[in-house]
């Protein structure tokens, strides 16, 4: 499609071309005709555009989402501490199939990447600025702006951006706070996250 568009543009952008040239020569009774054409072509060029824009991102998300699935470690939730606390219990039930759950849910919602950029932001900071960490605050205290899928992407990016780097309290007592709240869908994400990032990085102390 994004080729398709493409070609049209090209082409109409050709016709209006050649219209303001006749529009330069025309008489003044042809003018008018000719100016309403115009505007149709521009208004048809816009769309074009739009529509091109928007493909572009489409497949800019396909590719992010590709090479965050290369980043997810295969044995992520196979790993098991040689002594379980009762905590430590719960992580017997989190399988890949959790974690692919999540992934499936972002492709699904892929358009969300492009009304929440933080997403990029926290899935490639190895520290969390202020200004991201307001930014995650604000998506997920304000629940008539943002809806809970939109605090799902942001548990998602938190979870993969401690796989991709490392354990990270502040990342880490965040997933924490989407799980306090308790709203469906988001804290049930929050746990499995914060639960695969432990067992990868075997950090249960720092949690205590």
């Amino acid at each position: 499609m994004l080729e398709f568009f493409k070609e049209q543009l090209a082409e109409t952008r050709e016709e209006l071309k050649a219209l303001y040239q006749q529009r330069r020569n025309a008489s003044v009774e042809a003018v008018g005709g000719i100016e309403n054409r115009i505007k149709r072509l521009e208004n048809e060029c816009e769309d074009f555009e739009a529509k091109i824009a928007e493909e572009e991102k489409k497949q800019a998300c396909e590719t992010k989402l590709t090479q965050v699935e290369k980043t997810v470690p295969a044995n992520v939730a196979t790993e098991t501490p040689a002594k379980l606390t009762k905590a430590e219990e719960l992580q017997q039930s989190i399988t890949v199939k959790d974690f692919d759950e999540q992934l499936k849910f972002m492709m699904a919602k892929k358009e969300l990447l492009y009304s929440l950029p933080v997403f990029d932001v926290i899935y490639t900071s190895k520290k969390l600025s202020k200004a991201t960490k307001q930014d995650i605050d604000n998506i997920r205290n304000d629940k008539e702006s943002y809806q809970y899928y939109d605090r799902c992407v942001i548990v998602s990016a938190l979870t993969l951006s401690m796989l991709n780097f490392k354990f990270d309290l502040t990342k880490a007592n965040l997933l924490l706070d989407f799980m306090s709240d308790f709203e469906d869908e988001v804290w049930q994400r929050a746990l499995t996250g914060l639960i695969i990032v432990l067992l990868k990085s075997k950090s249960w102390d720092k949690m205590s």
